[in-house]
C-alpha cells in the first residue's frame, strides 16, 4: 500500500489465496435411456455434494489521485480505478469411482472492476460522484433449461451518479441515479436487476 497525503497519490495492490473445504457445489449428470415412473424421460441429474477442496487466487489492484491537491486543496476532485484479477477459482470433487473432477467455481468473473471521479467542497458545500462497475463474462449452469447445460453470462458495465449539497454545515440533500445508462443485466440468469432509478435523500449530521 502507498499513500502520502501531500501527493494526492495512493495505491493498494492485494494478492489473494483462499481455500476452502466442504464447500457446496453441484454435479450434473446426463442418464442414457433412464425414465420417471410416469414414463417421462430423464434429461439431466443435479445433486449437490461436499466439494473436497475449492481454491480461489487472484490479485487486487487500486489506485486514486486527488486533482484537487493542484488547487491548494481548495476542493477535491478525485479519481479513481480499482479491480480484481482471478487467476483460479476451481472446485475439486471426488467421484464414487475413486477419480477426481476439477471444474471452475461458477458465477465468479476472472475480471471486474470499479472506476469513476467524485467532487466535493467545503467552501460551496457541492458534492458529487459517477462511478463505473464493470464485470467480466462468467461461466454458470442455466437450471431454466431441463438438461442443465454449461452457459457463460455475457459481461456488462453499469454506472451511477450522485450529487449532493450540504448547507447549515450539517443538513445535506441528494439526488442518486443508478444504472444511469439502463443496462439490462443480471448475477444470475432470469433475476435481472434493476434498470435506471432515481431517488431522493435528506440527512441531518449531529
Amino acid at each position: 500500500r502507498y499513500g502520502l497525503p501531500t501527493s494526492g497519490f495512493s495505491a493498494d495492490v492485494t494478492f489473494f489465496s483462499t481455500q476452502v473445504q466442504n464447500r457446496i457445489t453441484t454435479r450434473t449428470t446426463n442418464p442414457a435411456n433412464e425414465t420417471t415412473p410416469e414414463g417421462y424421460k430423464v434429461a439431466s441429474r443435479t445433486t449437490y455434494v461436499n466439494a473436497n477442496d475449492s481454491r480461489i487466487r487472484g490479485l487486487e489492484a487500486e489506485a486514486s489521485y486527488d486533482l484537487g491537491m493542484l488547487a491548494g486543496n481548495r476542493y477535491s476532485l478525485r479519481i479513481f480505478a480499482g479491480g480484481t484479477s482471478i487467476f483460479k477459482a476451481e472446485d475439486v470433487t471426488n467421484n464414487l469411482d475413486g477419480s477426481q473432477t476439477n471444474r471452475a467455481i461458477f458465477n465468479v468473473a476472472k475480471l471486474s472492476g470499479n472506476y469513476g471521479v467524485a467532487y466535493a467542497s467545503t467552501h460551496n458545500g457541492l458534492s458529487a460522484r459517477l462511478a463505473g462497475h464493470y464485470v467480466g463474462r462468467r461461466q454458470d449452469t442455466d437450471f431454466t433449461d431441463v438438461k442443465s447445460p454449461q452457459i457463460e453470462y455475457p459481461r456488462y458495465m453499469t454506472l451511477d451518479f450522485s450529487a449532493g449539497y450540504t448547507f447549515a454545515g450539517k443538513h445535506t440533500i441528494a439526488v442518486l441515479v443508478n444504472n444511469l445508462t439502463n443496462e439490462n443485466y443480471y448475477e444470475k440468469r432470469g433475476y435481472n436487476l434493476p434498470g435506471r432509478n432515481i431517488s431522493g435523500r435528506y440527512s441531518i449530521t449531529f
